[in-house]
């Protein structure tokens, strides 16, 4: 005859807590490909995987299912893969076995901010990176030594490459007055000089392979337009391609051109010119920054919006963005002209060699040569067997981390405004 108050636990099947299979191809954050071209590495859903241009397995190159892996980049030299993971707790460079044999090493440990995509000497034997500490730094694969390359007062600095022979990088700083202009740095010196003018706007610097021109691109046309409905007014398509000779010596670009009259030698011109007085077919050249702006070119004739910059020995590759879409066009340092290679697409990368493109186009990967007239809608690559097995719970708690570490990373005030944000994430966590 007695009541009782009945306790009753009802458990489902949480199945939003069950390990299952994604498709990580719908998760890429970052893409490489190898130098010659025949295999590429994707950052996806946390996880790295190598994949092949035509024939062979997809790899999951890291298998870190606790850990975050982002920013990958491939060695020019093919042996290495390069990359970001926060498996200590904070976001620190790695370098690991493009095959996935072997265990991965970490070059650095002082992550205390975010890092931008680490660029690979063309020697394979440093990276250079920024943070959002406004400082741009290199780092030593074999000892892990870091020298701090410069630091900007304005804005970060995430605009950065090499020189063919791994001993200049140049870079991208704004000035006081937040002009973007073009440094460079010199290892074997170890300072750096500035190279544009500071009332230009300038950006994305590459080096020519042959050490002849150093690639940017410049805000340096003044189209303005009139708005036909208020007093407005506006400069547009102020963009160019520009090329700036490393050595007062290389060969200029747009020079006049003269057709002369071929003479063959005689055989007594060449009965004494053995192996060693033959000339190289590849002069080697100085890099002398003072004089530099003098000795820039715009490359392409149209103003327009262009980026991405790379260089090859036979020229630059550049994407041209409109209203319609991005195309990625050639300029030709033999015939001096502008070629369109693909149309369509929305980023690319140019392979070490500079024979082969990775390209993406509305969620398709594909490669192509690096040449003019190829088609965005062939050479896609088969990204089905991407399948990736996730623990919701484990992926959860990295989210939660991650995402304590980006705001603190990216606030605007470094003292968080007097909160103890380690205190903050243990509270929740």
């Amino acid at each position: 005859g007695n009541t009782a108050q009945l306790n009753i636990e009802v458990a489902g099947d949480r199945v939003g807590l069950m390990p299952h299979f994604v498709a990580a191809n719908e998760f890429i954050e970052s893409a490489d490909v190898s130098p010659d071209g025949k295999r590429v590495v994707f950052g996806a859903r946390g996880e790295l995987f190598s994949v092949p241009a035509e024939k062979g397995q997809i790899r999951n190159v890291s298998k870190t299912p606790a850990s975050r892996e982002i920013q990958v980049s491939w060695s020019p030299d093919g042996r290495w893969l390069t990359y970001m993971s926060d498996e200590t707790g904070e976001y620190e460079l790695y370098v690991t076995a493009q095959d996935g044999t072997g265990s991965p090493r970490r070059i650095t440990s002082n992550g205390d901010t975010w890092r931008f995509p680490a660029v690979w000497s063309p020697d394979s034997k440093y990276l250079a990176f920024g943070d959002t500490n406004q400082t741009l730094q290199l780092v030593e694969l074999d000892s892990g030594d870091i020298t701090i390359v410069d630091r900007s007062t304005r804005n970060d600095i995430d605009d950065y490459s090499w020189s063919a022979d791994s001993t200049i990088i140049a870079y991208v700083k704004n000035n006081e007055a937040n002009v973007a202009n073009i440094w460079a740095y010199s290892l074997k010196d170890k300072k750096s000089v500035q190279l544009t003018s500071s009332d230009t706007q300038d950006a994305n610097p590459v080096f020519d392979p042959k050490g002849r021109y150093l690639y940017f691109v410049s805000s340096r046309d003044f189209n303005l337009t009139f708005s036909d409905r208020d007093d407005d007014r506006m400069y547009t398509n102020s963009e160019r391609v520009y090329a700036g000779l490393l050595d007062p010596e290389a060969p200029a670009l747009h020079r006049p051109k003269s057709d002369e009259v071929s003479v063959q030698e005689t055989s007594d011109n060449n009965k004494d010119k053995t192996d060693n007085d033959k000339e190289s077919d590849d002069p080697v050249y100085q890099f002398v920054p003072a004089g530099f702006e003098r000795r820039v070119t715009a490359v392409n004739s149209d103003g327009g919006n262009y980026g991405n910059l790379a260089a090859s020995d036979k020229g630059v590759f550049y994407l041209s963005r409109t209203n319609n879409g991005a195309s990625l066009h050639f300029f030709d340092l033999e015939s001096e002209e502008e070629k369109t290679v693909l149309s369509g697409i929305n980023g690319f990368e140019l392979a070490d060699k500079g024979e082969k493109i990775l390209f993406s186009s509305n969620g398709n990967w594909g490669i192509a040569k690096a040449e003019a007239d190829q088609d965005a809608s062939k050479g896609h690559l088969d990204l089905s067997g991407m399948q990736l097995r996730i623990d919701p719970a484990v992926e959860w708690r990295q989210m939660y981390t991650d995402l304590w570490r980006i705001v603190r990373d990216w606030f605007y005030e470094p003292g968080m405004h007097g909160n103890d944000w380690g205190a903050i994430r243990d509270k929740y966590e």
